[in-house]
C-alpha cells in the first residue's frame, strides 16, 4: 500500500493567515492523485482546529494499522506535505494549527515526534516529508539553530528503513510566498512540469529545488535523505504535466482578475496604488519617538495583581545592550535580517576552530553586538524586575528590545530569573529564549496590544514560577510534620 497525507493550514487565530497555502494544497492534492500511485489521500486544509486534525490523522493511521494487522498488507511509501507555519524548539519541530497559541504550544499544533509516532506505527518502507512552513509571528532567536535541527531531523530519519525529508528553509531564515503559492512548493511543482523525462527520482526533484534556491540567500531548503537515491516519485505523463501548468494558470489569473477588479471599483490608478502603499510608512521620527514613550507608559503600568504581596515591580529604561546576556544572538539575527532596519552591526575577529595549516590560523569577522543608528531616542532597553519581599523567593526579570525601519518595528524580548551570585550580587540568568515579534509601526493599536502580551507572558511566567516555588515550600513543610 502507498499512502499520502496532506495538510494546508491557511487561517490562523494568533498568526498572519497565509492565503498561498490554499493554492499549495491545490496544486499538491492535483499531482498526487494524479500520479495515481496513492491508495489512499486524506487532505486536511483551510482553517484546523489542532484536537479534530490530530484526530483525523490518529484515525487514518488506525485505520491502515489495522489493515496492516488483520491483511498481513505492508505500508511501502508513506508521503507526508505540510504547509503552513511553523517553528523549532529545544529539539522538536512543530506544525502550527488554526487555534495555536505560544502559551498552549504542544497542544495546538503537531510535533514533529509525535507524528513520528504516528507514522511508525505504518512502518513504511519509505516515509517522505515536504514541509513548507512559513515562521510564525513570534519565533525563538537561537544560535546553531541550523546544526541542531539537522541532528533532529537525523534522528527522526533513523525512525524509518528509507527516508527523503525536504524542508523548505533552515531554521534561522523564513520560507518565503506571494499570494498565489509558496515559493518551495512551487518550484516543487515546477521541478514536474519541468522534467524532460519519463520516470522522476525523489533525488531528482531535490536537485532541481536545490539549483532553484541556489542563489537565494534569504531562503535556502533543508534536506535529509537516508536512501539509495534510486526510489522513483511518479511517471511523468503529458496529462500530468498540464494539468498543474493548467491549475497554476488559472489561480494567476483569478487572483490578477480579482485585483483587476479591485482597483477597477475603487477608482484606484497606479498612483493611487502607490500612495496607499505609500500610508504603510513613517515619515517622521517624532511619530516613532511618540510610540515609544507610549510603550514604556504600558510598561509602568505593569503590575502582578494577586501577587503584589510577593513581588515589587520595578521598571527601568536603558540606552544601550552592553550588560544584556546573549546580546550576540540578536546581532547576528540582525546581520542576516537588515532590511530597511536602522541597524550597525558589531563585530570582532574570532578564531575559527580548524587551521588552515600547522602555523596559519584562520579568522572570521562574528556579530557582536548592535547599535540603532538614529540618535535621540527615549530609550533603547526596558528591564522590568518583579523583586521579591521574601528571601525564600527568587527574581524574575523580563527584558524588552527594538528595532526598527520606515515600515515595522520588531521586538525583541525575554523571561528570566536572577542568580545570587554573593551576598548582594544578583545577575540575570542566561538560560531564556530570545523571542521576537514584528508589527507595523503606524499600527498602533497593534503595537501596543503586542506590547501588553508581552507583559502578561511576563505575568503569567512569574505566576506560574512561584507556584512551583509555593508547592515546594509546602511539601517540604508537610515532610517535616
Amino acid at each position: 500500500m502507498k499512502l499520502a497525507i496532506i495538510i494546508g493550514v491557511s487561517e490562523y487565530e494568533n498568526l498572519s493567515d497565509l492565503k498561498a497555502c490554499d493554492h499549495d494544497v491545490i496544486l499538491m492534492k492535483n499531482l498526487i492523485n494524479q500520479v495515481s500511485k496513492y491508495d489512499e489521500v486524506l487532505v486536511i486544509n483551510g482553517e484546523l482546529n489542532s484536537q479534530e486534525t490530530k484526530d483525523k490523522i490518529i484515525n487514518f493511521v488506525q485505520k491502515y494499522r489495522k489493515l496492516i494487522s488483520d491483511e498481513n498488507k505492508k505500508v511501502s511509501e508513506l508521503f507526508f506535505y505540510f504547509t503552513g507555519h511553523g517553528y523549532y524548539d529545544n529539539n522538536e519541530f512543530y506544525f502550527l494549527l488554526s487555534d495555536f497559541h505560544d502559551s498552549h504550544l504542544n497542544k495546538t499544533s503537531l510535533q514533529n515526534s509525535e507524528l513520528d509516532n504516528f507514522f511508525r506505527a505504518l512502518a513504511p518502507e519509505l516515509m517522505i516529508k515536504v514541509v513548507d512552513a512559513c515562521q510564525s509571528g513570534v519565533k525563538y532567536i537561537k544560535t546553531d539553530i541550523e546544526d541542531s535541527m539537522k541532528k533532529t531531523l537525523d534522528l527522526s530519519g533513523d525512525s524509518y528503513n528509507k527516508c527523503y525529508f525536504m524542508y523548505s528553509s533552515k531554521l534561522n531564515q523564513s520560507s518565503f510566498a506571494d499570494d498565489n503559492f509558496s515559493f518551495f512548493t512551487r518550484s516543487f511543482i515546477d521541478s514536474i512540469t519541468s522534467y524532460e523525462g519519463y520516470s522522476i527520482r525523489y533525488k531528482d526533484i531535490i536537485d532541481y529545488i536545490a539549483d532553484d534556491f541556489k542563489d537565494n540567500d534569504s531562503q535556502q531548503p533543508l534536506y535529509i535523505v537516508q536512501a539509495e537515491f534510486t526510489e522513483t516519485f511518479a511517471e511523468i505523463q503529458p496529462e500530468l504535466k498540464n494539468r498543474l501548468l493548467s491549475l497554476i494558470s488559472q489561480v494567476n489569473e483569478n487572483l490578477a482578475e480579482n485585483a483587476l477588479k479591485t482597483n477597477e471599483s475603487n477608482g484606484e490608478s497606479l498612483v493611487d496604488l502607490i500612495k496607499k502603499d505609500a500610508e504603510r510608512y513613517c515619515s517622521d521620527i517624532e511619530v516613532i519617538k511618540e510610540l515609544l514613550n507610549k510603550i514604556y507608559g504600558y510598561a509602568e503600568g505593569f503590575n502582578l495583581d494577586s501577587f503584589t504581596d510577593f513581588y515589587n515591580v520595578t521598571v527601568k529604561k536603558f540606552n544601550g545592550y552592553r550588560n544584556l546576556p546573549k546580546i550576540d544572538v540578536i546581532a547576528s539575527h540582525m546581520d542576516q535580517d537588515q532590511e530597511g532596519y536602522f541597524v550597525d552591526i558589531e563585530r570582532e575577529k574570532q578564531e575559527e576552530t580548524g587551521l588552515i595549516s600547522s602555523w596559519v590560523k584562520s579568522y572570521r569577522d562574528v556579530p557582536i553586538n548592535f547599535t540603532i543608528n538614529v540618535g535621540d531616542l527615549p530609550y533603547k532597553t526596558i528591564s522590568i524586575n518583579a523583586e521579591e519581599k521574601y528571601p525564600n523567593l527568587d527574581r524574575y526579570n523580563c527584558t524588552i528590545i527594538y528595532v526598527f525601519s520606515r515600515v515595522t518595528i520588531k521586538f525583541f524580548y525575554f523571561y528570566t530569573k536572577y542568580d545570587l551570585r554573593s551576598w548582594d550580587n544578583y545577575e540575570l540568568n542566561s538560560h531564556f529564549k530570545w523571542l521576537q515579534i514584528t508589527k507595523g509601526l503606524l499600527q498602533e493599536k497593534d503595537v501596543l496590544d503586542t506590547v501588553n502580551y508581552i507583559l502578561q507572558g511576563f505575568k503569567k511566567y512569574v505566576e506560574e514560577e512561584t507556584n512551583n516555588k509555593i508547592n515546594l515550600i509546602k511539601g517540604e513543610f508537610e515532610a517535616k510534620a
